[in-house]
C-alpha cells in the first residue's frame, strides 16, 4: 500500500496529499481552462467522474508523489504538484522532473517557489 506524502507548509501555499473525494470538483474546474492543456497534451475533462478517476489513479500510483496545492489564506485548492517517487540508481537517490498544474491566475507569481520554508 502506498504511503501518503508529507504535508509541506509554506508561506503562501500548503502541499498536502491529493484526496480524490475532496479534490475532484476544484481540480475539475481548474482543468476546464483550455490554456492548461496547450503544452501538456492533456485534454479538457468530460466530467467530474473522469477527474476523480484520474486523481484516484495518481493517489494510488506507487511511482508518483501527488500533492494538492492549497492557498493558505483561503484554503482553496489551486492546482496539483507531482514528482516521480525517488529511486536509487547506483546507490544515489534520483528524483525525476516535476509537473504542476495551477489555476491560470496563480501562475507566474512564485507560489510554488515559496511552497516550503
Amino acid at each position: 500500500m502506498k504511503s501518503n506524502p508529507p504535508i509541506l507548509k509554506g508561506t503562501m501555499v500548503t502541499l498536502r496529499p491529493v484526496s480524490p473525494e475532496h479534490d475532484c470538483i476544484p481540480f475539475y474546474n481548474i482543468m476546464l481552462e483550455p490554456e492548461m492543456h496547450v503544452w501538456t497534451g492533456n485534454t479538457v475533462p468530460k466530467n467530474i467522474g473522469e477527474i476523480k478517476q484520474l486523481l484516484q489513479h495518481y493517489a494510488q500510483f506507487e511511482e508518483v508523489i501527488a500533492w494538492a496545492v492549497v492557498r493558505n489564506d483561503t484554503e482553496e485548492m489551486i492546482g496539483t504538484y507531482w514528482i516521480a517517487a525517488p529511486t536509487d540508481v547506483d546507490g544515489k537517490k534520483v528524483i525525476s522532473p516535476k509537473h504542476s498544474e495551477l489555476q491560470k491566475n496563480a501562475g507566474g507569481k512564485g507560489i510554488l517557489k515559496k511552497r516550503v520554508n
